[in-house]
């Protein structure tokens, strides 16, 4: 349970990070940009639209409804790639990826 409880804490550290760097969006993208099959949705969107529209929506998801946890993520590794030119600090972003990756590793 304390596992669950962690992963929610690191879901919503990724939000507050996303919203103080200005990476959060009042707006979501078109449904087909959702629906892509491709890792990260890499194909239609940004990683910050990915994270906020796609992975934070089917986490809550899995914790709400007490479904398992995904047992590796691996996520971090693109964040760096992604967030390592970016004028902005993204470092609490990235620790916030890597420890939810960690947990669910």
């Amino acid at each position: 349970m304390a596992n669950r409880l962690q992963v929610a804490t690191q879901l919503d550290q990724i939000r507050v990070e996303l919203i103080q760097l200005s990476l959060w969006q009042a707006a979501a993208p078109p449904a087909a940009a959702l629906q892509s099959t491709e890792p990260f949705c890499i194909d239609t969107l940004d990683l910050s639209q990915w994270l906020q529209w796609i992975l934070l929506p089917r986490m809550h998801a899995l914790l709400d409804e007490g479904l398992p946890l995904p047992g590796n993520c691996n996520i971090h590794p693109i964040a760096e790639q992604n967030f390592n030119g970016f004028t902005l600090d993204c470092n609490r972003l990235l620790t916030a990826i890597r420890e939810l990756d960690r947990t669910l590793g």
